[in-house]
């Protein structure tokens, strides 16, 4: 990684992509990196590549290892998101990347921040240009968990579902509090030298433990406690 050197993504566009959803993933890319950059003091330098697809039309809406990403554009819920969502979209999968980057390669042991770390980063990119509000953000995300309860926090499940990444990101908007973005790329960049634990006590100034701890009063208070 560095801090100077503009990222360069190598797309791979299939047939039949639209013209709109090609621009738009391009521009979103762009703009991710450039805001992950500043949060992060960091540009991604691998080359990272981007997918666009149109085979698939269920399942997940990206996906991301640590250099590619595939966004499934024919996929049939593709077409029925805003733009300000395909945008977040294209965020989330491009924090991914920059989770495997930031930690060396590495990779979080603890399941519900891989992807509420990414759900909310990619939210805190469109609250932070002004598309979106945080209170629309969590007020969508507590629906969500409403309507789909989750277990506890600890022993959340890493998986496609929807309501995981929403749960996961309250999580993470509860963690990071005022603070926004900067203390992820901190706790990523710790995971090349530290302890998962260590690094998470370090990053955000407490425990594992005892955050998931207020995070379930949290949920209790704001009616979506574990089931």
């Amino acid at each position: 990684m560095s801090s100077s050197v503009p990222t360069a993504f190598v797309f791979n566009v299939a047939d039949g992509v639209p013209e709109a959803e090609e621009r738009l993933v391009r521009e979103s890319a762009t703009f991710a990196v450039e805001y992950f950059r500043q949060k992060t003091g960091s540009y991604l330098t691998n080359r990272p590549r981007i997918h666009l697809d149109m085979s698939r039309t269920s399942g997940p809406l990206g996906e991301a290892n640590g250099r590619d990403i595939t966004l499934l554009i024919g996929n049939r819920f593709w077409p029925r998101l805003g733009r300000v969502d395909k945008i977040a979209v294209v965020c989330h999968e491009v924090f991914h990347l920059y989770q495997s980057a930031l930690a060396g390669g590495s990779s979080s042991p603890i399941l519900w921040l891989i992807e509420g770390a990414a759900e909310y980063a990619s939210q805190m990119a469109v609250i932070d240009a002004g598309m979106r509000t945080k209170a629309d953000f969590e007020t969508r995300a507590v629906r969500e968990v409403v309507a789909s309860p989750q277990p506890p926090l600890a022993v959340a499940r890493r998986s496609p579902n929807a309501t995981e990444y929403a749960l996961g990101a309250l999580a993470a908007s509860q963690l990071a509090g005022d603070r926004g973005v900067p203390p992820f790329g901190e706790y990523y960049r710790r995971l090349r030298d530290d302890a998962p634990l260590a690094a998470f006590e370090a990053a955000f100034g407490e425990t594992r433990g005892a955050f998931e701890e207020r995070f379930e009063r949290w949920r209790v208070q704001h009616g979506i406690g574990a089931l």
